[in-house]
């Protein structure tokens, strides 16, 4: 996208995109009934559809040759060209390319194009190379106006829209690092949850992952909550076989009392009545 930015900031907007079937381009999927994959688009080649620029993917082998061709004069000569010139930053290797390789291989590695006619176009009022030129995802609001985004949730902020809860946002990710939330024609103002100090890991969330809205225990409270642990006598404790049940409790249920006197637990031939000596005739 970057390339793509320079090169129609220095020629214009062109009429094809000539490429290989790289998954960049153009991916495949299987679609429920289908037999046959089906092209759907990338982030890229939704680029080159909003431009207005036709994606051509190569398929003859003399395409492919030619591209492999390229990558062994780039990957074997400019290597070259990179030591002779002594190039040892990535600015000195810039130069060198600008300078000193793609004009030559400009002069002895292309053939003059039958038509000669530029056929590169201008860009359309309504092109904003930003927007088009990001990776753009698709968000469902929440009822209390919150998308989730790369494991953590997002707050989106007044005024709120017609539609917009329980509608779709697009995530604009652009090339200068910046994020903008996009419903329909208005851009929103949000801000992070988890830069209030609110953690996201923990909770029960959808597709299984896992997050927590919870904020950390004061040490006060801790202390209160582990003293209360070790007066309660029919508490459990953890990582252990030891549970501490009170008295007249019959350990089936903390809630259900043991039967007394030789009373039966069950009815009829399968009931179960405790022996003379079982604990439970001893409890009193």
């Amino acid at each position: 996208m970057d390339l793509l930015w320079r090169w129609i900031g220095k020629h214009g907007r062109p009429l094809a995109w000539y490429s290989d079937k790289h998954s960049i381009f153009q991916a495949q999927s299987k679609l429920l009934g289908e037999d046959e994959p089906v092209a759907v688009l990338t982030q890229f080649s939704r680029a080159l559809k909003e431009l207005a620029i036709e994606l051509i993917p190569a398929h003859s082998p003399q395409a492919k040759g030619r591209i492999e061709r390229l990558w062994g004069t780039t990957q074997d000569r400019l290597v070259k060209e990179l030591r002779l010139a002594k190039a040892r930053t990535l600015e000195e290797a810039n130069a060198v390319v600008d300078k000193v390789f793609v004009p030559w291989f400009n002069r002895s590695c292309t053939v003059a194009a039958a038509d000669r006619n530029d056929a590169h176009r201008a860009l359309d009022k309504n092109h904003d190379l930003a927007v088009i030129l990001s990776i753009q995802e698709k968000r469902r609001v929440g009822n209390d106006y919150t998308i989730r985004l790369d494991n953590c949730f997002i707050q989106l902020l007044p005024p709120a829209w017609p539609g917009q809860r329980k509608g779709e946002v697009i995530v604009e990710k652009r090339l200068d690092g910046s994020m903008k939330i996009r419903f329909k024609q208005h851009y929103l103002e949000y801000r992070r949850i988890e830069e209030e100090g609110i953690k996201t890991e923990g909770l029960a969330a959808p597709g299984g992952r896992e997050l927590s809205l919870t904020q950390p225990i004061p040490a006060e409270l801790s202390k209160k909550r582990a003293a209360s642990k070790a007066k309660d006598p029919s508490g459990v404790k953890r990582g252990s076989s030891a549970v501490h049940r009170p008295a007249k409790r019959s350990g089936r249920t903390p809630a259900e009392p043991y039967p007394f006197d030789g009373k039966s637990c069950g009815s009829g031939k399968a009931a179960w009545r405790p022996a003379p000596t079982h604990p439970w005739r001893n409890a009193g």
